[in-house]
């Protein structure tokens, strides 16, 4: 894997799950994202922050996960999403199977991530670890994709990179699921080949197709 530019110089060897950590921090973005296992232990990082730092706060959000798991408050036991706005910076913590925790380091200010940049990181980690998928993330089949757009304001999708060339796409129609937030925009489209999907274009610019295409 290549480093992104802006990512700090590691301090260990790249894994699996580093293509998919970098993806996510770019996506969302993110100053650092990691995968903890439940002793503490970083797995693997990106990010561009400092190997020291994001290791640091990933085994300290590893001890705010445990408290929640282990909270004599039903509803802390059951969270499985921690979002939190620091001074400096915010958090987001995801909670996965066997003691495994996703932390993301976000800029100042930040309070959202993602729906669609999660499900697919998490999608992409519960495989790869051979852990079950949680249920929050069984029907979120959503997949970054780069797109060839429109100028503004309509922004439409002309083409999609697949399997290493652009496929032209046809516009059926707009999108207008009850999931877009503001600025977002979707589209529904026709491959040549007769498929179809639907392309959400987030309001950084980050395109996404529920269809693993």
């Amino acid at each position: 894997m290549k480093l992104q530019r802006g990512f700090a110089t590691r301090d260990q060897d790249l894994t699996s799950f580093a293509a998919t950590l970098g993806r996510l921090c770019d996506s969302l973005p993110a100053l650092a994202a990691a995968l903890v296992d439940a002793e503490g232990e970083t797995v693997d990082y990106a990010g561009s922050m400092t190997p020291f730092d994001i290791k640091v706060t990933a085994a300290e959000w590893q001890i705010v996960a445990d408290l929640i798991k282990h909270s004599v408050i039903e509803a802390w036991r059951s969270a499985d999403i921690l979002m939190v706005r620091a001074r400096g910076r915010s958090y987001a913590l995801f909670l996965l199977p066997v003691g495994y925790s996703l932390v993301i380091c976000l800029p100042y200010g930040a309070f959202t991530t993602s729906h669609r940049a999660i499900a697919e990181a998490v999608r992409e980690i519960c495989e790869e670890a051979g852990m079950p998928l949680p249920a929050r993330y069984q029907d979120e089949l959503w997949l970054r994709v780069d797109v060839q757009e429109s100028g503004p304001p309509l922004r439409r999708p002309e083409a999609v990179w697949m399997k290493g060339a652009w496929k032209e796409v046809e516009v059926l129609g707009v999108f207008l699921g009850a999931e877009l937030h503001p600025r977002e925009i979707g589209f529904r489209v026709r491959f040549e080949s007769g498929l179809e999907a639907t392309l959400v274009r987030e309001r950084l610019g980050r395109w996404y197709s529920d269809h693993l295409i």
